[in-house]
């Protein structure tokens, strides 16, 4: 399949190839997230120290005012829908829905977390998450680590971008790190030093694939539109090139997948895409960030550490085997060396559980993998090894932080 093709054919097209009967369940997996990818509205988390201005990204972003900048929220999440209405996840885990945008009656139910569903154009292709804590490192570590599931570009929102919010950026889930910006925020009467940060970087910006300040008279005043225009170009520009990453990955898979058979895997396919999407939904039930923060601080964080290490060494003893493999071996390994890489990341995703911040990184290469096994070509044998080293680097970097 060869010439330009839209998302939605693209979605269409691997939905109608994923029921037929056949297809391997692992390829079945990674052609149900490309499905997800291509068909969801791109996820775009805001992060940061408490007050610094998230409320007023988000409304920058949307061009007007979606949330109230004069009232405290929780961690809020503003989505498409085609009636207003409130979503609130109360204390206790049960949830309630309130019609309208009735953000004064809020502070009654003791939200943990609002869904704020929006008739607005803008976010029938984007989500704005803005992660709200304490303030502390351990409760905006425990949340980036619940919100880096359901993140496609971080943006940390800060006033000034200090050694202390650098050292705890660089402990955050390593998906984070993919696709995210600085967003330094500077208060009144400050355009001009906001123009002059654009000039000379701020201390720690190579962390982020860019800076983007931003000027405001106060907390409730409207950001410098210029400053949001190029930011929302940059996002833009971000969004387009990870849409042609999925594109391109959907023409590989679709290249690759046998024609023929009959239609009659529906309930599988649906399940496995019931699953995949699963992870947005189920995720809200959260009783509240302090309890996650809790669970990730007592047994939770002892038992990433330890699936990571296990991940670490299942990596090392086929990466080296792999290796040698590749420097002695003849034309008739290289298909072997493939499945084998491939093989390696089905079981370091089930080593790895979809709490850990490097549950996506493992899915992407084992994504990768599956579609260099069906792909197959002379290159191949040496780009699988090569991913299965990335993400032993990306392993080892996650427990020396």
């Amino acid at each position: 399949m060869t010439g330009e093709i839209s998302i939605e054919e693209a979605a269409r097209l691997l939905s109608d190839a994923l029921r037929r009967e056949g297809l391997p369940s692992e390829m079945q997996k990674a052609g149900n997230r490309l499905v997800e990818r291509l068909s969801g509205p791109i996820r775009i988390t805001l992060l940061g120290p408490a007050t610094t201005g998230k409320r007023q990204v988000v409304n920058a972003l949307a061009g007007r005012s979606v949330v109230p900048q004069n009232q405290r929220l929780p961690t809020f999440e503003v989505r498409y829908g085609e009636a207003r209405k409130l979503r609130v996840t109360l204390r206790n885990g049960m949830s309630k829905e309130l019609q309208g945008h009735d953000f004064e009656a809020l502070p009654d139910y003791r939200p943990s977390f609002v869904e704020v569903v929006t008739d607005d154009a803008y976010f029938q292709n984007v989500t704005l998450l803005a992660v709200i804590t304490d303030g502390s490192a351990e409760q905006q570590l425990a949340a980036a680590s619940w919100a880096a599931n359901r993140t496609d570009i971080a943006i940390w929102v800060t006033h000034e971008f200090s050694a202390r919010q650098q050292a705890l950026w660089s402990r955050m889930p390593e998906n984070l790190h993919d696709h995210c910006f600085l967003v330094p925020i500077n208060g009144s009467g400050v355009l001009n030093h906001a123009k002059e940060a654009s000039q000379t970087p701020p201390s720690g910006s190579h962390l982020f694939q860019g800076v983007h300040p931003l000027a405001t008279g106060d907390a409730k005043s409207p950001i410098d539109p210029d400053g949001m225009d190029a930011l929302r170009n940059e996002l833009k520009r971000c969004v387009e090139i990870g849409v042609q990453e999925d594109l391109d990955q959907a023409l590989l898979f679709l290249n690759n997948t046998p024609t023929g058979g009959d239609a009659g895997s529906d309930e599988e396919a649906a399940s496995s895409a019931e699953e995949n999407s699963s992870h947005r939904a189920t995720d809200l039930n959260l009783l509240s960030l302090e309890s996650f923060s809790e669970s990730m601080a007592s047994d939770g964080q002892e038992g990433v550490q330890e699936q990571d290490r296990a991940a670490l060494e299942l990596i090392k003893t086929e990466a080296k085997d792999m290796l040698g493999l590749l420097d002695f071996g003849d034309d008739g390994t290289a298909s072997t060396i493939t499945e084998r890489c491939s093989e390696t990341a089905q079981k370091m995703c089930h080593l790895i559980s979809d709490n850990n911040p490097l549950y996506d990184a493992a899915c992407r290469t084992a994504e990768y993998l599956v579609l260099l096994e069906l792909e197959s070509n002379a290159d191949s044998p040496e780009n699988a090894v090569t991913a299965l080293l990335q993400m032993k680097r990306t392993i080892e970097v996650e427990l020396a932080a």
